[in-house]
Protein backbone atom coordinates (compact mmCIF):
# COMPACT_ATOMS: atom_id res chain seq x y z
CA UNK A 1 0.00 0.00 0.00
CA UNK A 2 2.93 2.52 0.42
CA UNK A 3 4.22 1.65 -2.55
CA UNK A 4 1.32 2.98 -4.23
CA UNK A 5 1.80 6.02 -2.50
CA UNK A 6 5.43 6.31 -3.12
CA UNK A 7 4.37 5.72 -7.34
CA UNK A 8 2.17 7.98 -7.38
CA UNK A 9 4.57 10.57 -6.01
CA UNK A 10 6.99 9.96 -8.26
CA UNK A 11 4.38 9.93 -10.94
CA UNK A 12 3.33 13.57 -9.77
CA UNK A 13 7.06 14.99 -9.57
CA UNK A 14 8.00 13.68 -13.26
CA UNK A 15 4.83 15.14 -14.13
CA UNK A 16 5.28 18.84 -12.64
CA UNK A 17 8.97 18.56 -14.17
CA UNK A 18 7.65 17.61 -17.33
CA UNK A 19 5.14 21.01 -17.43
CA UNK A 20 7.35 23.44 -15.96
CA UNK A 21 9.70 22.62 -18.56
CA UNK A 22 6.91 22.48 -21.39
CA UNK A 23 5.52 26.10 -19.91
CA UNK A 24 8.80 27.51 -19.64
CA UNK A 25 9.39 27.35 -23.41
CA UNK A 26 6.73 30.04 -24.14
CA UNK A 27 9.17 32.21 -21.04
CA UNK A 28 12.80 32.47 -22.62
CA UNK A 29 14.42 33.53 -18.96
CA UNK A 30 17.78 31.89 -18.80
CA UNK A 31 17.64 31.48 -14.68
CA UNK A 32 14.34 30.34 -14.50
CA UNK A 33 14.36 28.07 -16.80
CA UNK A 34 17.28 26.44 -15.14
CA UNK A 35 15.81 26.73 -12.04
CA UNK A 36 12.82 24.66 -13.36
CA UNK A 37 15.30 22.01 -14.50
CA UNK A 38 17.63 22.01 -11.24
CA UNK A 39 14.40 21.63 -9.31
CA UNK A 40 13.29 18.35 -11.71
CA UNK A 41 16.60 16.66 -11.26
CA UNK A 42 15.91 17.44 -7.22
CA UNK A 43 12.89 15.82 -7.15
CA UNK A 44 14.25 13.06 -9.33
CA UNK A 45 17.46 12.44 -6.97
CA UNK A 46 15.02 12.67 -4.32
CA UNK A 47 11.71 10.40 -5.16
CA UNK A 48 13.30 9.08 -8.24
CA UNK A 49 15.95 6.35 -9.97
CA UNK A 50 19.30 7.50 -10.87
CA UNK A 51 18.55 6.00 -14.14
CA UNK A 52 15.70 8.88 -14.35
CA UNK A 53 18.20 11.61 -12.45
CA UNK A 54 20.92 10.92 -15.36
CA UNK A 55 17.94 11.14 -18.00
CA UNK A 56 16.73 14.83 -16.58
CA UNK A 57 20.23 15.83 -16.26
CA UNK A 58 21.55 15.16 -20.15
CA UNK A 59 18.04 17.02 -21.37
CA UNK A 60 18.94 19.81 -18.84
CA UNK A 61 22.60 20.41 -20.84
CA UNK A 62 20.91 20.52 -24.39
CA UNK A 63 18.76 23.12 -22.77
CA UNK A 64 20.96 25.50 -20.46
CA UNK A 65 24.07 26.60 -19.78
CA UNK A 66 26.25 22.89 -19.57
CA UNK A 67 28.59 24.23 -16.37
CA UNK A 68 25.43 25.88 -14.59
CA UNK A 69 23.63 22.42 -14.63
CA UNK A 70 26.81 20.36 -13.83
CA UNK A 71 27.14 23.23 -11.11
CA UNK A 72 23.40 21.93 -9.64
CA UNK A 73 23.64 18.18 -10.07
CA UNK A 74 26.88 18.07 -8.17
CA UNK A 75 25.25 20.46 -4.80
CA UNK A 76 22.31 17.99 -5.13
CA UNK A 77 24.82 15.03 -5.09
CA UNK A 78 26.56 17.15 -1.91
CA UNK A 79 23.85 18.27 0.23
CA UNK A 80 21.74 14.75 -0.09
CA UNK A 81 25.41 12.97 1.48
CA UNK A 82 26.19 11.15 -2.18
CA UNK A 83 29.59 11.55 -1.67
CA UNK A 84 30.95 8.95 -4.15
CA UNK A 85 28.60 10.67 -7.14
CA UNK A 86 29.34 13.87 -6.04
CA UNK A 87 33.14 12.92 -6.26
CA UNK A 88 32.91 11.43 -9.66
CA UNK A 89 30.64 14.35 -11.14
CA UNK A 90 33.41 17.00 -9.23
CA UNK A 91 36.47 14.82 -11.53
CA UNK A 92 34.29 15.11 -14.25
CA UNK A 93 34.00 18.61 -13.92
CA UNK A 94 37.58 19.38 -13.91
CA UNK A 95 38.24 17.68 -17.19
CA UNK A 96 35.11 19.50 -18.80
CA UNK A 97 36.00 22.87 -17.02
CA UNK A 98 39.55 23.09 -16.13
CA UNK A 99 40.07 26.36 -16.96
CA UNK A 100 37.02 27.58 -14.52
CA UNK A 101 38.46 28.37 -10.83
CA UNK A 102 35.06 27.63 -9.53
CA UNK A 103 35.07 24.25 -9.94
CA UNK A 104 38.61 23.67 -8.94
CA UNK A 105 37.94 25.42 -5.74
CA UNK A 106 34.46 23.90 -5.02
CA UNK A 107 35.91 20.54 -5.38
CA UNK A 108 38.40 21.17 -3.05
CA UNK A 109 36.07 22.54 -0.50
CA UNK A 110 34.21 19.35 -1.11
CA UNK A 111 36.88 17.26 0.17
CA UNK A 112 37.74 19.23 2.44
CA UNK A 113 34.14 18.71 4.20
CA UNK A 114 34.77 15.34 3.59
CA UNK A 115 38.32 14.74 5.65
CA UNK A 116 40.65 14.31 2.29
CA UNK A 117 42.96 17.15 2.91
CA UNK A 118 46.05 15.38 1.12
CA UNK A 119 43.72 15.32 -2.11
CA UNK A 120 42.50 18.73 -1.60
CA UNK A 121 45.94 19.43 -1.25
CA UNK A 122 47.03 17.97 -4.54
CA UNK A 123 43.63 18.88 -6.33
CA UNK A 124 44.71 22.62 -5.80
CA UNK A 125 48.23 22.18 -6.93
CA UNK A 126 46.63 20.67 -10.45
CA UNK A 127 44.33 23.77 -10.19
CA UNK A 128 47.01 26.12 -10.01
CA UNK A 129 49.19 24.35 -13.38
CA UNK A 130 45.70 23.90 -15.13
CA UNK A 131 44.82 27.60 -14.84
CA UNK A 132 48.00 28.86 -15.65
CA UNK A 133 48.51 26.96 -18.23
CA UNK A 134 45.08 27.99 -19.84
CA UNK A 135 45.61 31.73 -18.79
CA UNK A 136 49.59 31.51 -20.64
CA UNK A 137 47.19 30.13 -23.48
CA UNK A 138 44.96 33.08 -23.70
CA UNK A 139 47.68 35.42 -23.57
CA UNK A 140 49.67 34.00 -26.06
CA UNK A 141 46.44 33.63 -28.59
CA UNK A 142 46.21 37.81 -28.03
CA UNK A 143 49.76 38.16 -29.32
CA UNK A 144 49.16 36.95 -32.29
CA UNK A 145 47.74 39.27 -34.83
Amino acid sequence: MSGCGLMRRAELHCFVGRVGVTLHHFHRETKEKLNIWAGWMNLENLYGSEETLLKVFEAALRENEPIEVYKHLATIYAQSQKVELAGKLYQTMTRKFSGVQWVWSQYATFLMRHGKQTQARALLQRALKSLVSKQDRESRGKGRV
